[in-house]
């Protein structure tokens, strides 16, 4: 793990029940910039459909909210799971 965990909770990077916490646009900006990803990027890393980077933006924005299983995966790419099987 590294210092990002000031600003990402620890319960969003639980394996998804009624204790995982839904990441705010900040916390997803987080893990993008750890992976390194714009939002094109990662839209198409996440195999995202049309206006997959738009959908991103809305996730940022808190506009709607990310899937687990692809907040889960944007972690792996981020460097943030110690258990990337979540």
């Amino acid at each position: 793990m590294n210092n990002s965990m000031n600003t990402i909770r620890q319960e969003c990077l639980q394996p998804f029940s009624s204790n995982w916490a839904v990441p705010t646009g900040q916390e997803v900006a987080e893990a993008l910039r750890l992976a390194g990803f714009s939002c094109s990027v990662a839209a198409k890393t996440l195999n995202l459909k049309k206006n997959g980077a738009r959908t991103i933006r809305k996730w940022i924005n808190n506009e709607s909210n990310i899937p687990h299983e692809l907040w889960i995966t944007l972690c792996g790419f981020a460097g943030l799971l110690d258990n990337p099987t979540l």
